[in-house]
Order: structure tokens, then sequence, then C-alpha cells
């Protein structure tokens, strides 16, 4: 009796880290579709690093910045809530760069837009 519920607690153990592991890795693979997200602008601790902190339900914590499109100016946007628009880059591709602030996800961002001049 007790090896037939530990089996079977092991296996909605496993099914349940799977289907986790599936539903995080489908929104962080979809790296040609663009994907705009609101949030807080901040710097990302070394110069010309940029990250994305979001408080919001369903959204990532944070997101960081891999690269803007030319004429982007991200610093002007310094602690104002803005939405970005980009694609998404994947973790072991961003990660690769040490000058890439740590975060939930990444994106080249192609688009900047200020929702209001200071974040909540």
């Amino acid at each position: 009796m007790f090896t037939r519920f530990t089996s079977l607690a092991i296996i909605a153990i496993v099914v349940v880290a799977c289907v986790l592991g599936f539903a995080q890795a489908s929104w962080a693979q979809d790296t040609s579709t663009a994907h705009s997200i609101t949030g807080c602008l901040r710097n990302g601790g070394a110069p010309n690093t940029y990250v994305l902190s979001n408080r919001q339900m369903g959204a990532p914590r944070t997101m960081s910045i891999v690269s803007s499109s030319a004429g982007l100016d991200l610093a002007a946007h310094l602690g104002q809530r803005v939405q970005i628009t980009g694609t998404l880059v994947p973790a072991k591709e961003a990660e690769a760069d040490p000058n890439v602030p740590k975060a939930f996800h990444y994106m080249n961002v192609t688009a900047i837009q200020t929702i209001s001049a200071t974040c909540p």
C-alpha cells in the first residue's frame, strides 16, 4: 500500500513539473513574433544596460533589454512607466553576454512608448 501511494505521488509530481516546464518554455521560445510589455524602465547596473520591471499579474517580473533599434534613446526613459515592443531572445543566448543583466526574460527592443513620467 505504501509503495503504491509513493509511486503515484512521484508520478503526479513528475507530471506537474513537466506541465509547468512546457508552459514556461512556450512563451520564451516564440522569438520571431513581436511582443509588448509595460513596466518601469530601470538601469541594469552596468553602463548602457536596462531592465524593465513589472509587478502586474501574468507578466514577467523582469525583462532585460539585450539590444535596441538604432535611434531609440532608452536612457531618456529611465524611471518612467513605458511600453516596450520587440522580439524575445532565448535566455542561453542573452546570458552568454556578460553585460546583459540577469532577468526572467530577455528582449531586443524595437519601439518604446511612455505610459507615465513616473513609476508607481
